[in-house]
């Protein structure tokens, strides 16, 4: 078909040269064409708010972090205005952990965004708009606490009373970096939180693990492990000349240092392309002994004494000394158990060994107990160091001499059954159907079991249920001049007593588990099993029909 010649003289100047084209609407092809081009690339009011969506809640989730603490620093001359300082403070990273995770990660800290970067995990561009948000939001929220209450904080940020700036500095230092690195592992591992599967304990992690530090050092350094809310407290008093700010923030980001070292050295593999297949492929951690399992357990040890301690000798919260280990325990636990098992216990590691069911093969449970018994006498040195010459033995003499051996023995071995036996039942069992290789509720069982047996023991002995701190606490006691080491010998064995009691009970309690273990090889979650077998039953008696069959009412 041959084609349509243009008019004669179209497109043509007067001089013979060819001018441009004109569309109907008067604008030339090009200039359209630029003008669509250039729209295209402005974006829409909804494409910019989403863009900024994330900095957004970054400032938002900075902002409620940076209200709630000056606001309980604030009313702390209230009758028990203080006393649920760390639970509060906890709880609302918690909840802005929860409700901002889906939108910007959820950071809330330029710490916990430095160990990102520093990880290798995220673009550093993007982080530094987060730290800007993060500084921004804490501004504004001691801001408007100061607005409500019509004053300052004095002294919010420095040492307490008694503590000297080297204390403030180790207690920002160690609980930034843990809470860091609790970040890291329960968000960014690719092992605990996949793609696939993501778990669901990550912000319950984050929150326990900023409670555990509020409860062991608010009497030490004020509990603020954020550079961002740091500069924030410390610029509501500017009359008065500003420079802890900075020492705090120094501390602080050596502690994120420390959290992204810690977290390569645990996960060394979590930059491989193929990262499930190399998981499949890899030696079972319930054989194998690696130095990322024994710096695991050794670091989790190390922070749940650490904790237990400075709880015990403060003069705020020594009574809830077993929420603050017991909150660490928890943290900690989510964060390293799919690493070494999350034990740092010695008896619950010996339960798990005579478990007899492959959890732990002998070498590694005695490397382990080794190494748990190691890092909980350095956690014991440190917090005596940090308190000397204050300091606490294992059992308090007005309970030995009131109660005498045999009670305090028996109850002692009980609890230490309790926490062995919760421990067995739930990281070594999956009783409900979990997307990752441990249940979700295993941490807060543990934890909690822990935290119960610490307030029934709360007037009888300074101790967990667990040797490691047991022996630890006592070389730090005899270390400062008091105290003796048979006693802790003493009250150690007892605790391994009530391991050996948990697993035998284990072994009864279910024993189908290991009995269907054993003849067919099944780790099907016994929830899972049941509820299966009791829908395949309702199906199974239910009439069968065919197409064109009438239904049984029309019969």
């Amino acid at each position: 078909m041959p084609l349509e010649q243009p008019a004669e003289g179209a497109g043509l100047e007067s001089g013979g040269a060819r001018r441009p084209a004109i569309l109907e609407d008067g604008i030339s092809p090009l200039r359209k064409g630029l003008t669509c081009r250039i729209r295209e690339d402005i974006p829409t009011l909804s494409e910019s708010v989403a863009q900024t969506s994330p900095l957004l809640a970054e400032f938002v989730g900075s902002m409620l972090q940076a209200l709630t603490w000056n606001c309980m620093s604030l009313g702390k001359e209230s009758a028990g205005a203080g006393q649920y300082e760390p639970l509060c403070i906890g709880l609302v990273l918690m909840v802005s952990t929860y409700s901002f995770a889906g939108v910007s990660g959820a950071h809330l800290n330029p710490a916990v965004s430095l160990s990102v970067g520093l990880s290798n995990i995220g673009e550093w561009c993007k982080l530094g708009k987060y730290m800007l948000a993060q500084f921004l939001g804490s501004l504004a929220g001691v801001a408007l606490s100061c607005g409500t209450y019509q004053r300052t904080a004095v002294q919010a940020i420095g040492p307490r009373p008694g503590f000297h700036l080297s204390a403030c500095f180790f207690v920002e230092m160690f609980y930034t970096g843990m809470i860091s690195l609790v970040y890291l592992n329960v968000t960014l591992s690719r092992s605990n939180n996949s793609v696939k599967a993501g778990n669901q304990f990550y912000g319950l992690a984050i929150g326990l693990a900023m409670a555990a530090g509020c409860w062991a050092s608010e009497d030490i350094s004020g509990a603020i492990f954020n550079p961002a809310l740091s500069l924030a407290v410390d610029f509501q008093n500017v009359s008065d000349g500003v420079g802890y700010g900075f020492f705090y923030i120094l501390a602080q980001v050596l502690g994120s240092f420390l959290a992204s070292i810690t977290y390569r050295v645990i996960r060394p593999h979590e930059d491989v392309e193929d990262h499930e297949l190399f998981c499949a492929s890899r030696v079972t951690k319930h054989d194998q002994i690696t130095m990322p399992k024994l710096v695991a357990e050794g670091i989790g040890t190390w922070l749940v004494v650490f904790t237990f301690g400075l709880a015990t000798l403060s003069k705020q919260y020594h009574r809830d000394r077993p929420f603050a280990a017991g909150a660490a325990l928890m943290s900690m636990h989510y964060a390293l158990s799919d690493v070494s098992g999350g034990h740092f216990n010695p008896a619950v590691t010996l339960s798990v060994l005579l478990n007899g069911r492959g959890m732990c093969s002998v070498r590694q449970g005695m490397a382990f107990m080794v190494v748990q018994i190691v890092c909980a006498a350095l956690g014991a040195f440190f917090f005596t160091a940090i308190y000397y010459p204050r300091t606490f033995p294992c059992i308090p003499k007005e309970s030995l001499i009131k109660y005498g051996w045999l009670p305090l023995t028996a109850v002692d071995i009980i609890y230490s059954f309790l926490v062995c036996y919760v421990a067995l039942a739930t990281i070594t069992v999956v009783g409900v159907k979990a997307h990752v290789k441990h249940a979700y509720y295993d941490g807060l069982a543990y934890g909690l079991a822990s935290a119960a047996g610490g307030f029934a023991m709360l007037h009888l002995l300074n101790s967990l249920a667990n040797p490691a701190l047991t022996l630890g606490e006592a070389l730090a006691h005899i270390i400062a001049g008091e105290g003796n080491f048979h006693d802790a010998l003493f009250v150690s064995l007892a605790q391994f007593g009530g391991a050996v009691l948990a697993s035998c009970l284990f072994r009864c309690t279910h024993a189908s588990l290991f009995r269907r273990e054993l003849l067919m090889g099944e780790s099907e979650p016994l929830v899972d099993k049941f509820g299966k077998q009791a829908f395949e039953g309702v199906a199974n008696a239910q009439p069968q029909l065919r197409i064109g069959d009438p239904l049984p009412s029309e019969k």
